[in-house]
């Protein structure tokens, strides 16, 4: 969870305005950061689950607690993919046209989505684009040493991959 949510208040009225936020993780309300003339706050959630967002303002000067409040009562944050391994079927060794099951096993995140490389000599290949597919055949053509990578990310993520991993040396014999 280390992508920041910037929280926004927006004021309505008032002169010398200063703001303070709060959080709630369902265990009560902990002070995120205290009155400062900055109406906006970057937090970042340490886990996934589901959340209820404060943010109190007043007058500066003011020895009221505060003058005004607003409350998200259900922020959701899901889960990030956080750990990818790769397996082989057959493991680490095949023959030329043998089909080779790859499936990706990954830890936490949502929905995901999953592509597939081959490495030779000659460089990478790319097995299977992005798709919804943990798993993915590849049937060699050519002898050799091969490295396999799969990379992961949350469906919809603008990123080129949240987690990946790989197989580093998988033998294809004729």
């Amino acid at each position: 969870m280390k992508k920041p949510v910037t929280l926004t208040a927006t004021p309505v009225g008032g002169r010398n305005v200063e703001y303070c936020f709060y959080v709630n993780d369902g265990l009560g309300w902990r002070l995120v950061r205290g009155y400062a003339a900055a109406r906006a706050f970057d937090w970042t959630p340490t886990k996934a689950g589901t959340y209820a967002l404060l943010v109190w303002a007043r007058e500066v000067g003011s020895k009221r607690m505060y003058d005004v409040n607003a409350t998200l009562w259900k922020f959701v944050v899901k889960p990030t993919v956080s750990a990818l391994t790769l397996t082989s079927s057959p493991e680490k060794t095949a023959k030329v046209g043998a089909a080779v099951l790859l499936t990706a096993t990954a830890t936490g995140g949502d929905t995901l989505e999953y592509a597939f490389f081959v490495k030779n000599a000659a460089g990478w290949g790319t097995l299977q684009p992005y798709g919804d597919a943990n798993t993915c055949t590849w049937t060699p053509d050519t002898p050799g040493v091969y490295t396999l990578l799969v990379w992961a990310r949350e469906k919809g993520s603008d990123t080129e991959w949240q987690a990946n991993g790989s197989i580093t040396r998988f033998e294809v014999t004729r």
